[in-house]
């Protein structure tokens, strides 16, 4: 939220028979599907670009906007590209987080409403140039913050001592802070003799301070092998506890265990998991996130406090689908 020129839909637009030139054209913001128009509460204002201008400062009104008075040349049997950037409305001006960002062109058949581009040798006026009635990009969820993880590639000896098995960072937006429920991890554990391996003793730390099981975190199972496997690790908070990386700082983590059994040869990776629950995109309460949701995170659009009972009642929550830094590089450990 509150960010300006935010690249949001690239369109190609090609000539074949000859040179056009488009003088009229609307930009709507369509749902996710590209299927209807969508609020636009979000956004404050459009731009839009090409090889040879720009237009600024579109205001859409009821989701779409016609401009008129375009100079958009595209080349005989070439192309011209238009990009289209969302200025948008901060969280005190009404901005909705979770709304969709999706901005693309709308037109209706053969009439002159919405879509207009002159033949430069034909002089040949057209109404349509896309398949349908709507055309859009890839839709954008706004937030008023958001998470970036980093954990940086890694690779070490592993052996049968407590280990850091990975560390990374998390860095709250400047806009707001992050509050974090949950995050999960992917591991793979080889044993080269099937002697039977495991990672016992496993703590959470924040920089040197331990996050407590049963008092800040729920308990954390250990990884257990008897031959070589794959699975995934989860942290979650309990109920009215969350973790907290405030708006423009950056907090390091460490996860530490015990590795007992490992002989030559054997190896154990783990990285931070990429987000399998697609559905929950929008916000959502937290106790409507299942067990399969990977990463549990707020941008505290509500601006209260989460306790208790405003998890199960306020959309508050959402899945680490569109956190773009997931899956994280691997840790890996190898016995020598």
């Amino acid at each position: 939220m509150g960010d300006t020129s935010q690249e949001v839909s690239k369109i190609k637009l090609t000539a074949t028979d000859e040179a056009y030139t488009i003088t009229k054209l609307t930009i709507v913001n369509l749902n996710a599907a590209g299927t209807t128009k969508a609020p636009t509460s979000e956004i404050s204002s459009i731009d839009i670009y090409w090889d040879g201008g720009s237009k600024t400062g579109i205001q859409l009104a009821a989701g779409e906007k016609t401009v008129s008075g375009l100079n958009i040349v595209v080349p005989q049997d070439d192309t011209n590209i238009l990009t289209i950037k969302a200025n948008l409305n901060t969280w005190a001006g009404q901005a909705v987080s979770g709304n969709v960002v999706n901005l693309g062109i709308k037109e209706a058949g053969d009439v002159s409403t919405y879509f207009e581009a002159v033949g430069s040798a034909s002089g040949e006026t057209i109404y349509q140039a896309i398949s349908g009635s709507l055309l859009g990009g890839n839709p954008m969820y706004v937030r008023r913050t958001k998470p970036i993880v980093i954990a940086d590639e890694y690779d070490g000896t592993l052996g049968n001592n407590q280990m850091d098995l990975i560390t990374f960072t998390i860095t709250a937006d400047a806009n707001e802070d992050v509050a974090l429920q949950r995050i999960t991890f992917d591991y793979s554990v080889f044993d080269a003799t099937s002697g039977g391996n495991s990672i016992t003793g496993i703590d959470f730390y924040r920089g040197s301070t331990k996050i407590v099981e049963l008092t800040d975190i729920d308990t954390i199972s250990d990884i257990s092998n008897t031959t070589s496997t794959t699975g995934v690790l989860s942290l979650s908070w309990l109920t009215e506890k969350e973790e907290i990386v405030p708006a423009g700082e950056t907090r390091t983590y460490t996860l530490k265990g015990v590795g007992q059994g490992f002989a030559e040869d054997d190896s154990f990776s783990i990285r931070i998991a990429e987000e399998t629950n697609t559905n929950a995109a929008e916000l959502t309460n937290y106790n409507t996130l299942t067990a399969d949701t990977y990463l549990i995170w707020s941008d505290n659009y509500k601006g209260v406090n989460h306790s208790a009972a405003y998890a199960t009642t306020q959309y508050d929550w959402c899945a680490g689908t569109y956190v773009d830094t997931l899956p994280s590089n691997w840790s890996s450990w190898t016995k020598k």
